[in-house]
């Protein structure tokens, strides 16, 4: 799959902080041929009502990566990232 060449890290949400919850989130990219994010979709929060999935899409959708190639020729293609919220 296409690697990230730039990455925002997913802040974490105050709330969880001050609570130490931790989480994680599953989401969907559509990574275009020029290396930017074009759709995220959320595939799984674990827990739920925290933000956790509003912050990773947030940051995610400002990564840049090497687009996925076919044929040497860049093409869209969708990559599936897992990220886990811990406190600091």
């Amino acid at each position: 799959g296409p690697l990230p060449e730039s990455r925002v890290e997913p802040a974490l949400p105050e709330r969880a902080v001050v609570a130490g919850v931790e989480g994680e989130v599953t989401l969907q990219l559509l990574v275009l041929t020029d290396g930017t994010v074009g759709e995220v979709r959320v595939l799984r929060v674990d827990p739920e009502g925290w933000g956790f999935g509003e912050a990773a899409v947030e940051a995610v959708g400002q990564w840049l990566f090497e687009p996925a190639r076919r044929e040497d020729e860049p093409v869209d293609a969708w990559f599936t990232v897992f990220h886990e919220f811990k406190p600091r």
